[in-house]
């Protein structure tokens, strides 16, 4: 019987131990389902600590991309309609779009009814717009450059009570009005429309940045009011698709640590 040959030192450039590379991707989660801001305090220290397996540019401040996944913050979403003079509909009944958006007022004006007019299309309700706080000064170069304007809009399943429908189906009509949004954008040449979510459960955050910037940025994951019972957080390592504002992680349900491009 031929015994394998064996080496003493295979590769000596080469010690697993110092192995880096590929993204880096977590999640923590409240075993009682209860939702609380620490949540996202675990999450954010976690996604620090994943620094080191993202990679940044040659300004030596924009990252790869950097984002977390989490449920929808309901309470700064009320906050922001009773500022609004808005009716509240209940938690059940919201939904939240987190948008992309280009910086030129004619554009974004045009991008956010196309999005209007496919949620109506689905039979749900546009209830408001926000615009989510930042702080772009956190950002490098680069990204500053290629930065999105970044709106939430506030979605409503029903305009009455005459009209209720399942959880399920509020869900299919976000993906639907997601999908009707892409193809109308497309068709109308349309550049710098893009969906990072558009879910009655869940919301992402996310965008060009190193870990440490995410919560620099958005002041939202500041707020003691932005409560979860879990959180996906992910660090890119851009290896044969070059970075920019919409391939950083999460997607819209999911984190991954391999090439699905």
């Amino acid at each position: 019987m031929t015994q394998p040959i064996t080496f003493r030192n295979p590769s000596p450039l080469w010690q697993k131990d110092m192995e880096r590379d590929a993204c880096g991707v977590g999640f923590i989660a409240n075993l009682r389902g209860e939702k609380t801001h620490a949540v996202i305090d675990r999450a954010m220290e976690g996604l620090r600590n994943l620094a080191h397996r993202g990679a940044i540019d040659a300004d030596a401040v924009t990252g790869d991309g950097a984002g977390l996944l989490t449920q929808i913050p309901y309470a700064l979403l009320r906050r922001h309609l009773k500022a609004k003079g808005k009716i509240v509909p209940k938690d059940k009944d919201l939904a939240v779009a987190m948008l992309f958006l280009p910086r030129d007022e004619y554009q974004q004006s045009h991008a956010k009814k196309i999005l209007e007019e496919a949620v109506h299309s689905e039979g749900l309700v546009l209830v408001a717009w926000r615009q989510v706080p930042v702080e772009p000064g956190c950002l490098g170069k680069k990204a500053e450059l290629t930065r999105p304007d970044i709106w939430q809009a506030i979605v409503a399943c029903k305009a009455d009570a005459d009209s209720v429908i399942s959880e399920d189906e509020f869900e299919r009509r976000c993906f639907l009005a997601t999908k009707v949004s892409e193809r109308r954008a497309s068709e109308a040449k349309l550049e710098g429309f893009y969906i990072c979510s558009f879910s009655s459960r869940t919301v992402t955050y996310k965008g060009l940045f190193n870990a440490p910037q995410v919560r620099k940025f958005f002041t939202d994951l500041k707020d003691p009011e932005f409560t979860t019972a879990f959180a996906i957080f992910h660090q890119r390592f851009a290896t044969n698709t070059l970075p920019d504002w919409t391939k950083a992680h999460p997607f819209r349900c999911i984190a991954h640590n391999g090439e699905i491009n």
